[in-house]
């Protein structure tokens, strides 16, 4: 009477208790809790309560009192899904219960075992592979209801069978399977044949058993790898509870095989595409200059499976706004996303005036800073490949005046052979860090991008801080002051303005002098207005 008192109440215990939950150990008997998923850690209050993780199914742990005189303790198991499991352990020579199974949903649910996957990994594996387009193997039309075969693959010891449906009727189909046997089939004249239930690692079929009208339904299977002989079929069924509805898939030994051998393919693939699709795009946005915290939206974007998305931003560039849509469009031939192109639009200090709107492709490889540049009418050094894949520079500058067919702005470029030399260029201003070869280095890459760059020149006899910036189209450099208003080069150039008429005519005829020798030399050196002179006669782009 008085171990049926205490059944009950421990019974009661385990059913009720809401934040830890009661368990019995035994000196000789081993107590097996099971769990939802694999084991991470275990803590135990006692080290007289000896526990031990199975090495074969990862969601079990085996438990004895290592006396016969354990006291009450505790005991917290951390599993991979996240969930802590609390327990208050008891000491019991007959325990009530010896193997409690904690999992949420035991109905057609095995032991996890060491093949490399968990539970959360076969469902994003279902539902990868309930979207990925493939060619069907195997398809069977009844009553309305479709059901197929897809793709057998391998991995970690495990064959997958990549299995759907589909209710086409209007009448909910409550799923019974699919089930999987190996049937040895003899011929008619004999009359009889053996049949082999094969018993899956995982499935998914029992999470949701009503497959309702118009549902499309993933139905992947797992088993332990296995392969048939050419006298054997390996068939699948799919029956309806408490209804006649049943379809069937049949493949023959010799077909199995060799769709085995054809269609094997390596699961972490599968699983970790997504990953690596993602890790790759956000290195792209991260060098085209996003910023991360794009990501999330990325994630969710390419986790919805769509053909192609688009992810909206804006930047603050200097003080001035700049909307952006990144675009992105799935591969015709695989599941992976590229980044495409991204429309840049350039916001007017007068809100009346329209935007300043441009697409920019990758295969230009253009920034975000420098989609910015180039909106503010400034050029861009970039290496680009021509329609033979063949490599070549050239700076790019957009003709804010002149629109294309796509609402673009014409892109003129202008090419090495061109003719302009950046540093050539720089080395005729009086620039002072152009003394200093590594702030030479840094103010051409500036320019590179198409930044505007702060330096230190000499004019009228002061050193003042000026920017610069290039124009591959008349093969100069743009000059600002301070408050980034235009100056000339010619008045930077100048000499002294106090000079007399008589050392004006001097130096002059120098000049003059100098450039006859050059000329005689066979290296002429024109002046600098010859220069701009010839620039603007330059050849048209």
């Amino acid at each position: 009477m008085k171990s049926l008192i205490a059944s009950l109440i421990f019974s009661l215990l385990l059913v009720y208790s809401c934040f830890s939950q009661s368990i019995q150990v035994s000196w000789d008997k081993t107590t097996v809790l099971i769990f939802d998923s694999p084991i991470q850690s275990v803590d135990r209050g006692n080290r007289f309560l000896l526990s031990e993780q199975d090495p074969k199914a990862l969601n079990m742990l085996k438990l004895k009192a290592g006396t016969r005189e354990l006291p009450e303790t505790n005991l917290h198991v951390l599993t991979e899904d996240g969930d802590i499991h609390a327990f208050e352990v008891f000491y019991s020579e007959n325990p009530v219960m010896t193997t409690p199974d904690f999992r949420k949903h035991t109905l057609g649910k095995k032991a996890i075992s060491g093949y490399g996957f968990d539970r959360e990994d076969f469902r994003k594996l279902a539902e990868h592979l309930g979207t990925a387009s493939s060619s069907l193997i195997k398809k069977q039309y009844r009553y309305e209801v479709q059901f197929w075969l897809k793709g057998i693959y391998y991995q970690d010891g495990l064959l997958f069978f990549d299995l759907g449906s589909r209710n086409d009727s209007a009448i909910p189909l409550e799923v019974v399977g699919p089930e999987a046997r190996v049937v040895d089939a003899k011929s008619k004249k004999q009359g009889s044949s053996r049949e082999l239930m094969l018993s899956p690692w995982m499935d998914f079929s029992q999470d949701k058993p009503i497959l309702k009208s118009g549902e499309n339904r993933s139905l992947l299977m797992a088993f332990p790898v296995f392969t048939i002989s050419n006298q054997k079929r390996l068939i699948f069924y799919l029956k309806e509870k408490n209804g006649d509805r049943e379809l069937q898939l049949s493949l023959k030994g010799k077909n199995f095989c060799k769709l085995f051998l054809y269609l094997c393919f390596t699961l972490n693939q599968l699983l970790h595409m997504d990953q690596e699709n993602y890790e790759f795009l956000t290195e792209k946005l991260k060098y085209t200059g996003f910023e991360a915290k794009l990501n999330t939206k990325l994630k969710e974007e390419i986790k919805s499976g769509k053909e192609s998305f688009s992810i909206g931003t804006t930047l603050d560039i200097e003080g001035k706004k700049m909307d952006v849509d990144l675009h992105f469009k799935k591969s015709a031939i695989s599941d992976r996303y590229f980044f495409n192109k991204f429309d840049a639009s350039l916001r007017n200090e007068n809100p009346e005036l329209e935007p300043k709107r441009h697409t920019f492709y990758q295969n230009q490889g253009v920034t975000a800073k420098e989609a910015f540049n180039l909106l503010e009418g400034r050029a861009v050094f970039k290496s680009l490949t021509d329609s033979d894949k063949e490599p070549y520079k050239a700076w790019l500058q957009l003709d804010l005046s002149a629109k294309e067919d796509k609402n673009n702005f014409q892109v003129n470029q202008y090419h090495e052979k061109y003719g302009f030399n950046l540093e050539e260029a720089l080395r005729k201003l009086p620039i002072k860090e152009l003394k200093d070869d590594t702030k030479t280095e840094w103010m051409i890459k500036a320019l590179q991008k198409g930044n505007t760059y702060p330096v230190v020149m000499e004019r009228k006899g002061l050193e003042e801080v000026m920017f610069v910036e290039a124009n591959p189209k008349f093969k100069s450099i743009n000059v600002y002051d301070a408050s980034m208003n235009s100056v000339k080069t010619t008045e930077i150039l100048a000499k002294d303005q106090k000079q007399s008429p008589e050392q004006k005519s001097d130096d002059l005829s120098g000049k003059k002098k100098d450039l006859k020798q050059g000329e005689k030399a066979g290296i002429p050196e024109p002046t600098l207005s010859q220069s701009v002179s010839k620039a603007r006669k330059g050849p048209r782009i």
